[in-house]
Formats: structure tokens, C-alpha cells, sequence
């Protein structure tokens, strides 16, 4: 572990290569093995040669006391929120309608942040970045009066998105400490990383158990590439492969971004590798927006920041990612985008003001007996607008702009310094936000999550290098007081 990948030691650059490629190689090795014997044997090589990597990398690092002078709530609380997206296979089960022991980990985070808050008064304030958040929070809190009150409504509605709004005023106050920015991006690549792998082994080994794919979804016997590949990537997070697709897509470019900013050919080389990692993950779940999302984001990030000694090695990892698969074969395939998209608009027309309540999307399709039923309208936007109305759905859009201009910053150099971090945050946000438009990502709690903690590390980046808009957007709503 280094306090940021800008200006390491040799010694340490060079261990982190060590590290991110040994995985890399352990998880190569695992397939072969396991393509000339069995899965089984091949996972046990895979992770004994990971875990010798990880020994050998880790042990010479002053790890312990680099995470020892961290501030260990906001540590504690940032990995946990993060890993929160890596309960194994997602139990499902339910704590009560709308919480289940999938979301241990983060409202444990909760309270960690809740309690640094309470215990830190002077340290934190609410910026102006979080207004239009909070103000959704509290127009839910009208719908869920308006609609009807139960207690799954409430929880994964305010209760769900509030989670978000602390995430976001505590991280803001939080990512001021430059090392915490960085130890937010090591945990990031580091536990998205390991799905990735899992994911890539997972495909390439067909894994079983008992019978049952783990790791990938199979195709639908009746969809062309069914007898064509082993499946979709999904990794262990016990969501769809579309949802996984875009799980890959923000550590990919804040390794990109990292890359970008080291000035240690180790450490650039390795978050390289991260990058074709996540890259080649994403595609392995035959996402097509996932594909579009970050052709584009990676033709805004270089057109921005012009990172010419990384542009080589992206597009050769990207075309070879793309040539290796038949993804682009799926863009051949029909999709009920078009019809999904008009049975929210519907829904929207039939309940203006207030939806149809938190959490009632699929019920009130159901009841409605439309043409298209049991599906959300695969869009956060129109989501949120058919469960709390036109209001709601706007008041997202402008939670999701205020936090889009805070990371941009407003004439920052984005061509070094922090100025990189914060593009490659903003390319970040905007890939999701083109795969939203398909996939009802901001209501996925593992990418969505991602998405909220990376919008915080973008607006702090962007007021590190001069930011006008971030230096507005992060002040606090009280006079008189600024971070």
C-alpha cells in the first residue's frame, strides 16, 4: 500500500506492478489448469498462486503503518461502503422488506459515518452539492405519506437514498485528506479488481457447482450466442450481468485516471493492467451499453485530458478486448428498450404528482395488466419518476447534474495535477449515466454506491486544482463557514 500513486518509491512502485500483475498471471495460470483438468483444481492453483503474490508483494510495504495513520472511521467507513458490493453471491435474505444481510456491511458504514459526523461537528458541513439530494430525500418523504406509508416504501426509498446523501456529505468532508482520496482509490481497485478476476476466471473456466453457473448467467437457450460463449460475467455480486457490466465501469477509469497521474512507470504499468482488467470484464458481460459507455467515456477523457503516453495501450486492451468476444455481434440483437421506456411513460402520465410510491414500480404494472409487465423501465430516470412523480424525477436529475459540475470543476487544468483525477472521476459518472439510460443503474445499490463515493472524490479533486464550480458547489449552505 502507497499513500498515492503520484510520486512512490521505486521499492514500492515496483511491488505494487508486482502485485497487480502477479493476480493478473495467478488468475491466467488457474484457467489453464483448469481447462487441462478441473475447475476445481485450477481454483485452488489460481488462489495459491495469488495468495504467494500477494505475500511477496505486501510483506517488504510498511502496509499496517500506512493504514495506521489513516483516520480510522473515515478509513473504516469508506471500505465498508465499498465492500458492501462484495457479500458472496447475495443472499437475498431479508431483514425486513427492503433491508437484507446483503446490506450489513454498509449500514454498518452508516453508522461509522453518522458517528464521525456526530463526534466531529466542526469538521464537516452540508455543501451545496448536497442540496438537491436532500431535497429528493424529502420529497419522498412526501410521496411516502401521499401514496401510501409501509414500511418497505420507507426504507427503500428516503431510507435508501439517505444512505447515499451521508455517503456523500461525509466522504466530501472526508476526501479533503489527500490520503484518504487514495486510500478510497486503492480499496476501489482493490475489491473490484477481485471481481473482475473472479469473473474472468469464472467465464473462461466454466465454473460449476453442483450444477450451477458461478460467477456468469447463460445465455437464454433461445438468444444467438447461446452455444456460442460460456455466458455472461457476473462475478459474485449476485446481480445481473448488465449491472455487473457497469460495476466495472468507474474503477476502470479511476485507474486509468491513476495511470494518468503517477509519475512511476511501475505504478503506471500496473494501473494499466488494472484498467484492461476491468475493461475486459465489462465486456465479458455482453453488455452492449456497457461497450458504448466506455467507448465514449474513454473518447471524452482523452479528448480532455490528453493522456497521449497511456492512448497507445488503451486502444490496443480495448480493440483486443472487443476482437477477442462477439460482442459486437449482439449489437445485431432487438431490444424492448423502446416498449419499456413508453410503459413508464405511461405510468408517469396515469401518476403525475406523486408515482406510484417507492419500490411499487413492478406491483403497479402488474395491476395495470399493460402490455409490458414485470420489468422496470431499465432507466433510473423514468424509474424515479414513475415511483415519486415528475418532481422526483426531476429532483434526480438535478442531483445527478450537481454532482457531474462539482467533479468537472469549471476551467480547472485538466491536464495535471488533480485536475486528471477529477476528469477521469467526471468520465466516470458520464459512463454510467449513458448505461443508465438503458439499465436502471442508480437504483443498483453496488454501482450506485461506487457512483455517489466517486462523485465526492471528484468534486474534492476539482477544488484541489482550482476548481471555480467545485469551490462553489462543495461551500457550505451556512455563511460564514467553507471547507
Amino acid at each position: 500500500m502507497i499513500e498515492a500513486p503520484t510520486q512512490p518509491s521505486v521499492d514500492a512502485a515496483r511491488q505494487g506492478a508486482i502485485a497487480v500483475f502477479g493476480l493478473i498471471g495467478a488468475t491466467i495460470i488457474a484457467v489453464v489448469v483448469a481447462a487441462s483438468t478441473t475447475t476445481e483444481i485450477g481454483g485452488v492453483t489460481g488462489f495459491a498462486v495469488a495468495l504467494a503474490v500477494l505475500v511477496a508483494a505486501l510483506r517488504p510495504l510498511p502496509v499496517r503503518s500506512y493504514i495506521e495513520s489513516l483516520d480510522p472511521l473515515p478509513a473504516a467507513a469508506i471500505a465498508l461502503f465499498l465492500l458492501g458490493a462484495l457479500i458472496p453471491a447475495s443472499t437475498g435474505i431479508d431483514i425486513v422488506r427492503g433491508i437484507s444481510l446483503d446490506d450489513f456491511a454498509t449500514l454498518v458504514a452508516l453508522a461509522m459515518a453518522l458517528i464521525w459526523m456526530a463526534t466531529n461537528r466542526s469538521s464537516w458541513t452540508v455543501p451545496r452539492v448536497a442540496v438537491p439530494l436532500l431535497a429528493l430525500i424529502a420529497w419522498l418523504l412526501v410521496t411516502f405519506v401521499i401514496v401510501g406509508p409501509s414500511l418497505r416504501a420507507l426504507l427503500v426509498g428516503p431510507g435508501r437514498w439517505s444512505i447515499y446523501a451521508v455517503m456523500l456529505i461525509a466522504a466530501i468532508s472526508w476526501f479533503h485528506d489527500r490520503r484518504l482520496r487514495w486510500w478510497f482509490v486503492g480499496v476501489l481497485i482493490a475489491i473490484a479488481g477481485t471481481q473482475s478476476l473472479i469473473a474472468i476466471w469464472a467465464y473462461h473456466a466454466d465454473w460449476l457447482i453442483d450444477g450451477f453457473y458461478v460467477g456468469i448467467e447463460r445465455f437464454r437457450w433461445y438468444e444467438p450466442l447461446f452455444d456460442d460463449v460460456p455466458g455472461r460475467a457476473t462475478g459474485l455480486l449476485g446481480i445481473s450481468s448488465n449491472f455487473f457490466g457497469a460495476y466495472t465501469l468507474i474503477p476502470a477509469f479511476i485507474a486509468l485516471g491513476a495511470a494518468v497521474r503517477s509519475r512511476s512507470q511501475w505504478m503506471s504499468a500496473a494501473l494499466i493492467a488494472a484498467f484492461a482488467v476491468f475493461a475486459y470484464a465489462g465486456i465479458l458481460s455482453y453488455t452492449r451499453m456497457t461497450l458504448v459507455a466506455l467507448l465514449l467515456g474513454l473518447i471524452g477523457y482523452v479528448v480532455v485530458a490528453r493522456p497521449y503516453r497511456v492512448v497507445p495501450a488503451v486502444v490496443v486492451i480495448v480493440a483486443l478486448a472487443v476482437v477477442a468476444t462477439p460482442i459486437v455481434s449482439r449489437f445485431q440483437e432487438g431490444n424492448n428498450r423502446q416498449a419499456l421506456a413508453g410503459e413508464a411513460g405511461q405510468t408517469i402520465f396515469d401518476n403525475p404528482f406523486a408515482g406510484v410510491g417507492s419500490g411499487n414500480y413492478l406491483d403497479a404494472e402488474l395491476e395495470s395488466g399493460g402490455d409490458v409487465i414485470t420489468v422496470t423501465p431499465h432507466n433510473s430516470f423514468l424509474l424515479q419518476a414513475s415511483e415519486s412523480g415528475i418532481v422526483g424525477g426531476l429532483l434526480l436529475v438535478i442531483a445527478v447534474a450537481a454532482v457531474l459540475a462539482a467533479a468537472w470543476g469549471g476551467s480547472i487544468p485538466r491536464r495535471a495535477g488533480p485536475g486528471v483525477m477529477a476528469t477521469a472521476a467526471f468520465a466516470a459518472m458520464g459512463a454510467v449515466l449513458v448505461q443508465t439510460m438503458s439499465n436502471n443503474l442508480l437504483h443498483i445499490p453496488p454501482v450506485a454506491t461506487q457512483f455517489w463515493m466517486v462523485a465526492a472524490a471528484g468534486a474534492a479533486w476539482a477544488l484541489a486544482a482550482g476548481g471555480s464550480w467545485a469551490q462553489w458547489l462543495v461551500t457550505s449552505l451556512r455563511p460564514g463557514t467553507s471547507q
